[in-house]
């Protein structure tokens, strides 16, 4: 049995329409739900038949991942020269992407464990009787895993 802490950054959250419409939920009622926990103003709102996505915006991430990345990795495991090297390759192929798209194929790659995708799935109480579900995918830069082993026999 075993658990784990992710933390990363959200890049993209979606909410099913046929829901919303189930429960008469109203888009600004939902950004006042999505506002509780992120801020919404860095995110482009994509508008489709069966679902309505809330994109990272680019420019966030091309101006300001790379110095994010590079201050979060210098407060971990400066004693480890493998995962202070890991950390220098990732932040180094993050700055040569040119888009969000490229940045959501590396971490799909997982080739550092310290960028990796991960979805998430949600609820949102929206009343006291209603959650709405929300789906989100993360750019992961770090992961922290605890396991516990039983060792019991049986008698």
């Amino acid at each position: 049995m075993g658990q784990y802490l992710q933390m990363g950054i959200v890049y993209r959250a979606s909410v099913s329409r046929e829901t919303m419409n189930a429960l008469s939920l109203r888009e600004e009622k939902l950004l006042d739900e999505l506002n509780k926990k992120n801020d919404m103003s860095l995110f482009d709102c994509h508008e489709h038949d069966d679902v309505i996505d809330f994109m990272l915006k680019e420019a966030i991430v091309l101006e300001q991942l790379h110095s994010f990345m590079q201050s979060q990795f210098s407060l971990y495991s400066r004693n480890d020269r493998e995962v202070v090297e890991v950390f220098k390759e990732a932040v180094s192929a993050v700055s040569e992407l040119s888009s969000l798209r490229e940045l959501i194929e590396l971490a799909e790659k997982n080739s550092f464990h310290c960028l990796q995708n991960s979805r998430i799935d949600e609820s949102i109480k929206i009343t006291p009787w209603n959650s709405l579900r929300l789906n989100s995918s993360m750019i992961v830069l770090f992961v922290k895993a605890s396991y516990t082993w039983s060792n019991t026999i049986p008698s």
